[in-house]
């Protein structure tokens, strides 16, 4: 295909690309996060899911058929999103981007979608949470530490199926390996991730079919654990999704 143009101005993130109407597609994107002409960087850029406008900060993926351990194995001590660690390249099965470089100077909230699909028939598994108005700020605390384990309750998220909660669902960061201690629905370590309807009970599993409908995975387990990624995409969950991420 012929190069693409280069922009005419500096955007700071995917979402000013699809407002200012010069989206081209899914692809690699370059932003400004800081405005600064000098401080460009490359990003991926998913234009067509929920309105477009998404950057790529994390994958996890199982991509073998077995249920092992293959984001740990490739991201070791670092968590699925980390201010500062940049693992592998945008299309990487296991990929994270150093938030710190990408959230633009003078942003207070941003949204966060979570998407999964399998990889073998993504049109017609393909879901996402979008979770709204989430504090840069704290949410920077929360994934400063070594291991980061917290739940954010009372959020307001939206998911494919055009399903409002407002003010009433759960987002977990849970830690990686065992010992930690934020819980959700007795869920708890495992370095497990998603958006929940609520984490407010004491008992209960991401992997299974949650109402309204979400997503939900593993991305760390001690090493008696045979826990894949993704465990609850949608309507389709269990102890280990193949192919998903």
């Amino acid at each position: 295909p012929p190069p693409r143009p280069a922009p005419t101005r500096m955007y700071r993130t995917c979402s000013e690309y699809v407002a200012a109407g010069a989206s081209f597609g899914n692809g690699i994107y370059t932003v400004h996060p800081l405005l600064n002409p000098a401080a460009p960087v490359s990003v991926y850029c998913d234009m067509t899911t929920d309105g477009g406008g998404w950057e790529l900060v994390a994958r996890a993926s199982e991509t073998n058929g077995v249920a092992d351990l293959e984001f740990s194995s490739a991201a070791g001590a670092h968590s699925m999103l980390d201010p500062a660690y940049t693992l592998n390249s945008y299309y990487s099965p296991q990929y994270i981007q150093a938030l710190g470089t990408v959230f633009p100077s003078g942003m207070d909230y941003v949204d966060l979608q979570y998407t999964c699909e399998n990889t073998r028939n993504p049109f017609a598994t393909s879901f996402w949470m979008r979770l709204l108005n989430v504090s840069v700020a704290t949410l920077v605390t929360s994934l400063a530490t070594p291991n980061p384990d917290f739940v954010y309750n009372g959020m307001t998220a939206l998911n494919k199926d055009g399903i409002w909660q407002n003010a009433t669902a759960s987002y977990a960061f849970l830690g990686r390996g065992g010992g930690t201690s934020a819980t959700c629905d007795g869920n708890g370590g495992a370095g497990q991730s998603g958006v929940k309807p609520t984490c407010t009970g004491s008992t209960g599993s991401g992997q299974k079919v949650m109402n309204p409908r979400s997503v939900w995975l593993l991305s760390h387990h001690p090493s008696s654990g045979t826990y894949t990624e993704v465990t609850s995409c949608g309507g389709t969950a269990g102890n280990a999704l193949m192919y998903y991420r």
